[in-house]
C-alpha cells in the first residue's frame, strides 16, 4: 500500500501497483531503449487531485521530462 486518500468523502486505501505488476510480470517495467537513454521535453499534468498530481511528479522526473503543473 502506498498510502490513503479521501475519496468521495471515503477513506480508500492506494494500492502500489508497480510491486504487484513487477512481481506478476517481472518484465513489465524493463526499458528496452539503451539505459543512457532518457526522455526529453516537456509535460504538463493536470488533475483535480494534488494527492495524485505530487505522486506522479518524481516519477515524470526521474524519466528526464521537465513536469510542469496545472493547480
Amino acid at each position: 500500500m502506498l498510502g490513503a486518500a479521501i475519496i468521495s468523502g471515503k477513506a480508500t486505501e492506494v494500492i502500489d501497483t508497480h510491486f504487484y505488476l513487477q512481481a506478476a510480470y517481472p518484465d513489465w517495467f524493463v526499458d528496452d531503449r539503451s539505459s543512457s537513454a532518457a526522455l526529453t521535453g516537456r509535460v504538463l499534468v493536470v488533475d483535480d487531485s494534488s494527492f495524485f498530481r505530487e505522486m506522479l511528479r518524481p516519477l515524470l522526473a526521474a524519466k528526464g521530462l521537465q513536469v510542469r503543473r496545472c493547480l
